[in-house]
């Protein structure tokens, strides 16, 4: 993924949301989780064997065709809904909570109509 395809970018001191055309990346900018969330994107052989057990402590950057749902919980943070996963709840400003998840409906769309051309 390159800068140039960032739908959406929300920094925060130790959070950072990149909404991609057809990825969502959460990453921590700081500390053991940090660390561990370095090692379990470094090589797919990881993601894939261990991605699982990783996805329980850190986030790991999730498709949006992956996505079942997003939305708000009762806290006020985004929630995604990925099938055979956690649930991935992102701390944010309810503001920036309102933008995220309307800019992420408009991506996850656009990536099913994508997905849906290529399998026809």
């Amino acid at each position: 993924m390159t800068t140039d395809d960032i739908l959406m970018l929300i920094e925060k001191p130790h959070l950072r949301v990149k909404l991609h055309p057809r990825l969502l990346e959460v990453d921590l900018t700081e500390g053991l989780r940090k660390d561990l969330e370095d090692l379990a994107e470094s090589r797919q052989a990881i993601r894939e064997t261990l991605g699982f057990l990783f996805h329980t402590i850190v986030p790991l950057d999730v498709p949006l065709r992956e996505i079942r749902s997003a939305g708000l919980d009762e806290k006020g943070r985004v929630k995604i809904v990925i099938p055979h996963h956690r649930d991935l709840h992102i701390p944010l400003a309810p503001e920036e909570s309102r933008a995220l998840l309307a800019k992420l409906d408009e991506a996850m769309s656009a990536e099913r109509t994508r997905v849906l051309a290529e399998e026809a």
